[in-house]
């Protein structure tokens, strides 16, 4: 069993996470600490940020990461004995030349869906996620996910959270292109989280710890 600490406040992605892991070789527990959010489009910048602070607020809040998986039964011990995670996504507007990008959060904050496919409606897009990773204490090499698609032209669906209702991802060359044409809100979670950005990217992190790639990890 590999213990995961997700840093992150939003239930919804850590229930994400674990679907997409798995519940038989994966514990996931969230954490919520305050990581810097540079104000960046490059999610990649973000996360390089993100991931230093989370190594140092993570010593300092081990009894906490110890109780909560104290709760599962789990003992831990040191950040040794955990695979601590944050990530980052970004949405690239081929209309807005790739604005917002990281600043996504702020964008639809701003705005919001509508404001977003009124704006933006039709236009290009790819969704990205960067994983920032702690192994053994140390920090390592990020991974990144990617999806490409277009901004909705009018809102549909109501799964998933923040902006899913605004971008359809391509699927027409996927074994999900009978889904093609709907946005991350209108998929049922189990598709969605075959095909995302978020997806693409732990996926990914997990093929090289079922490998046991420790020279990467």
């Amino acid at each position: 069993m590999k213990n995961i600490v997700f840093i992150t406040s939003n239930e919804g992605k850590r229930k994400e996470v674990q679907e997409i892991l798995g519940l038989d070789n994966y514990t996931v527990i969230n954490l919520k600490l305050d990581l810097p959010e540079i104000q960046s489009i490059n999610v990649d910048k973000v996360i390089n940020e993100k991931i230093k602070s989370a190594l140092e607020l993570s010593k300092k809040n081990l009894d906490l990461i110890k109780e909560k998986f104290k709760e599962k039964n789990i003992i831990i011990n040191s950040l040794k004995d955990v695979i601590i995670i944050c990530e980052d996504t970004g949405l690239y507007i081929k209309k807005m030349n790739e604005f917002p990008g990281a600043l996504i959060k702020f964008y639809f904050e701003s705005i919001g869906s509508e404001g977003i496919i009124k704006r933006d409606g039709n236009s290009r897009a790819k969704t990205v996620c960067v994983i920032g990773i702690i192994k053994n204490g140390k920090i390592k090499k990020s991974i990144i996910g990617k999806r490409n698609g277009k901004i909705a032209k009018k809102l549909n669906g109501t799964n998933g959270f923040g902006w899913d209702p605004v971008f359809i991802p391509n699927l027409k060359n996927t074994d999900y292109s009978i889904h093609n044409g709907k946005s991350y809100a209108e998929l049922d979670e189990n598709i969605k989280n075959k095909i995302s950005h978020r997806s693409d990217a732990f996926n990914k992190l997990k093929k090289k710890l079922q490998n046991n790639i420790y020279s990467y990890l």
